[in-house]
């Protein structure tokens, strides 16, 4: 994980912030449940010196199994944009050490007189690596399933809840497409394709095995604020519904 060049921002950081000096796993996920770690959500606190005073660099980061790489919005920036796809077009990212880290924060701290902490961000020429300035980042993610040896996209959702150095980035929500090699779009559900057949006897529909499970919803109108409701009996791959009165829209969404 490369190291920033760090300039004091003492007098902008409350003096009751406390810096980590710890490191821990905070989030470690699985996301095609065969028990191996995919990626992990950590942060560092490493106590440097030879100063006269305790200094810690601190770093909250994701870190890849060799099954997930983060994957580039465009050659110049990592994170996504919401609804933006994420597929095989997306190229891979790999940090400056040649590691599968993606950086989301860094910082210094210094127990200055052993009383009062200073604190220094990622100088204006580092700071494109790090995301002080933003409460909320999407990265996007390729991984291959180690049980199936298939490629799946997706997604995880970060936010704080304001931008001070030492307030961290929550994971708030993921996601992935699990049809091989599909896109998805950021921050939203996989778009699963729904077969259907119209006849006078009702309507038909069907859908992919990877999903079976999933639940099935419908509304009558078609946005992100919509109500969705779920459909009763189902089974797990399809459903004989009776001719419908009205347009009527379907869904499919992880359980």
């Amino acid at each position: 994980m490369a190291t920033p060049m760090l300039v004091c921002i003492a007098s902008l950081i409350p003096l009751h912030a406390q810096p980590v000096t710890n490191s821990a796993v905070l989030v470690a996920l699985d996301f095609d449940g065969d028990s191996e770690t995919d990626a992990t959500y950590e942060h560092i606190g490493a106590e440097s010196g030879p100063g006269p005073y305790p200094y810690y660099d601190v770093g909250f980061f994701l870190r890849s199994s060799p099954q997930l790489r983060f994957v580039r919005s465009t050659s110049h920036t990592i994170p996504f944009s919401l609804n933006e796809t994420i597929s095989e077009n997306s190229r891979v990212y790999v940090d400056s050490g040649d590691a599968n880290y993606v950086s989301l924060l860094a910082y210094g701290a210094e127990l200055v007189a052993f009383s009062d902490w200073h604190y220094y961000a990622p100088s204006p020429l580092a700071r494109d690596q790090f995301y002080t300035n933003k409460t909320e980042v999407l990265i996007g993610f390729r991984f291959t399933s180690l049980e199936t040896s298939t490629s799946h996209h997706g997604w995880l959702h970060f936010i704080r809840p304001n931008t001070e150095i030492t307030t961290p980035f929550e994971l708030v929500a993921s996601d992935w497409n699990p049809l091989p090699n599909q896109p998805i779009r950021a921050g939203l559900p996989p778009e699963i394709p729904l077969q259907y057949e119209l006849s006078a006897a009702g309507l038909y529909l069907n859908w992919p095995v990877q999903v079976s499970g999933w639940i099935l919803e419908t509304s009558e109108t078609l946005g992100y604020d919509d109500a969705w409701v779920p459909v009763p009996n189902v089974n797990p791959t399809e459903v004989r519904l009776p001719p419908p009165e009205e347009t009527r829209f379907f869904r499919l969404r992880r359980p």
